[in-house]
Formats: C-alpha cells, structure tokens, sequence
C-alpha cells in the first residue's frame, strides 16, 4: 500500500508520480489518495477563496472523474472515493479567506469565528459537514485504487 495523503496537488507533475507509483507497486497493490475536491459545495460557494486552490502551494486540484481517469492511464483501478474528514476546518478557513479579501475587519472575524467555534454551533452543524462528506461534497476526496 502507498499512501500520497495531501500530495499530489503539491507536485508539478502528478501523473509522473503515479507513473513512478504504479512501476515499483506490485501487482494487487493499494493506493490510497486524498486530494482537494474542486467539486465540493465550498469551492463552488467560495469560488477563488476556497481554500483547495491554495496558491501558490497547490498546482493542481481534482475532481472524482480526474483523479479516476488519472489513477487509470497508470494502470489502477477505482475501488472507493470517501469524503474526506475536515470538512469543518476547511469549510471556515475558506471562509477566513472569503472575509479576508473583502476586508472585513479582524474585530468582526474574530465575533464570527467565535460563534462559529462554539461548541453549540459545532453540534449544530456536525449534520450538516456528515452530509458533506456521505455526497462526496466536501473539500477532501480519499480515492482507494488497486493496481490492476
């Protein structure tokens, strides 16, 4: 098993590194990737805040279909896309971002963040971030693929 867990959207050439994966990977061997989800509801809310783009430390982010087709012209195939954990974390440091570049005041972001991080509002909203990841709709996408 190889596991690129935040990887392969830091790498300038992701499919060379599958390409050099699927060569020293013996056959049967697992794959377990999580990548940003340019298809999450956050990205599409957010747009050039979402915190997947990440620039400059991200060069690439990935949809299911991508990251699938990408998995395949290297020779693995498709076995489980999760959503991934951290849905809530990720979900307000976009939204950190969102409030930074329109520029809201820090004093005003620090009341929001405290609400939002108060434990009554994080019980509230654990319904909400589950369903995120049960539909596949949050940042984070884990692919499990076995090298065929």
């Amino acid at each position: 098993m190889i596991t690129l867990w935040d990887v392969l959207e830091h790498l300038p050439d992701p499919s060379g590194t599958l390409e050099e994966v699927s060569r020293i990977m013996k056959s049967s061997g697992v794959i377990v990737v999580r990548v940003p989800n340019v298809d999450s509801l956050d990205a599409r809310l957010f747009g050039p805040s979402w915190a997947g783009f990440d620039l400059p430390r991200h060069f690439y982010v990935f949809s299911k279909q991508n990251i699938n087709h990408l998995l395949q012209m290297h020779g693995f195939t498709l076995e489980k896309i999760v959503g991934g954990i951290g849905a809530c974390p990720t979900f307000l440091l976009s939204l950190r971002f969102w409030l930074t570049n329109r520029s809201i005041a820090s004093a005003k972001q620090k009341k929001i963040f405290g609400l939002l991080n108060h434990p009554i509002s994080r019980i509230l909203s654990a319904p909400i971030f589950y369903l995120y990841g049960k539909f596949l709709l949050g940042s984070e996408i884990t692919i499990i693929a076995r090298k065929t």
